[in-house]
């Protein structure tokens, strides 16, 4: 939380983009399942490459893709622990999150991604949302408010990062992506480590 005020205070430092989640993913590895704690690491490793030092957008969304390709394990393995337990899932619940991972694939190809002049940079793009929504949808399925509100947060972040690069600018832009970025990797490992706690 303090690495985070430090982020929005007007002292000027190149590296106060990675601070945080640099130290959630120091700390996961002791705390966290071993999925979240390498989405962590992924995820400082993202920070550090969209910083003002580096700012190389193709390896920052290389590695948040990778992030959320462990925190999608995380989310299956976790699903198949509550299958073995015998949770069920209504279908009500199932098509509500199918819903909204159809709505997130249909707005970023249809919003976002025709406003993206390179081509390499709009499969870059295009390819991101999807691993995104598949780890949202993943997320949601877990019927945790902590996991959902986690995920969600994440999308909203990365969706106006994405709109306001290529589509055009979001007033506060940064306020609103940097806010919700940090409430949902913190979301994230506080509800992980309570996963890890039960066994």
């Amino acid at each position: 939380v303090l690495l985070v005020m430090f982020y929005f205070s007007p002292a000027k430092m190149d590296f106060k983009l990675p601070l945080p989640e640099s130290l959630f993913a120091a700390a996961g590895f002791l705390v966290l399942p071993l999925p979240m704690a390498l989405a962590a690491l992924f995820s400082a490793l993202g920070d550090w490459c969209g910083s003002a030092t580096f700012e190389n957008f193709y390896l920052q969304i290389a590695f948040f893709a990778v992030a959320h390709l462990c925190m999608i394990w995380f989310f299956l393995s976790l699903g198949l622990k509550h299958k073995k337990k015998g949770a069920r899932r209504s279908a009500t619940y199932t098509a509500m999150t199918f819903a909204v991972a159809i709505a997130l694939i249909y707005s970023v190809s249809n919003i976002i991604v025709p406003d993206v002049n390179n081509v390499v940079t709009s499969r870059f793009v295009l390819m991101y949302g999807c691993i995104i929504t598949i780890m949202a949808w993943s997320a949601l399925m877990q019927r945790d408010w902590l996991y959902g509100a986690a995920a969600l947060l994440f999308v909203v972040s990365d969706w106006i990062i994405a709109y306001s690069r290529f589509v055009e600018h979001v007033p506060h832009a940064g306020l609103i992506i940097m806010s919700t970025y940090y409430v949902a990797q913190l979301l994230f490992f506080l509800r992980s480590a309570r996963e890890r706690e039960k066994n």
